[in-house]
């Protein structure tokens, strides 16, 4: 765990930034875009409500829910228990990446 400005956090807030991270490369957008900070905010908190994807990107089912089990709450997320669970993912299995694929 690392020492915030006002507490604590542990790897489960490097998880949801790969979360973000992935969304930005398969989307070409980023999930919680706001034209100010506090409404930036206002959308991750109400991640459950506000991440969709847009109707025009192909993207694959385990592409999705790759993205949605890292911006989850940290009590679900991906990744919370270990690498291993993120390599278990069905996201990975795939040996034959293409963007087809994806």
């Amino acid at each position: 765990m690392s020492q915030g400005g006002t507490g604590y956090y542990g790897c489960e807030c490097d998880w949801w930034s790969v979360g973000v991270f992935i969304y930005e490369l398969l989307v070409g957008d980023t999930p919680f875009h706001s034209e100010s900070l506090v409404g930036t905010y206002g959308k991750i908190m109400d991640h459950k409500n506000i991440l969709t994807f847009p109707d025009d990107i192909e993207m694959s089912k385990d592409g999705k829910d790759l993205i949605c089990a890292f911006l989850s709450s940290k009590e679900v997320r991906l990744g919370r228990t270990g690498v291993d669970e993120i390599k278990c993912h069905p996201f990975f299995k795939n040996d034959q990446w293409t963007f087809d694929t994806i």
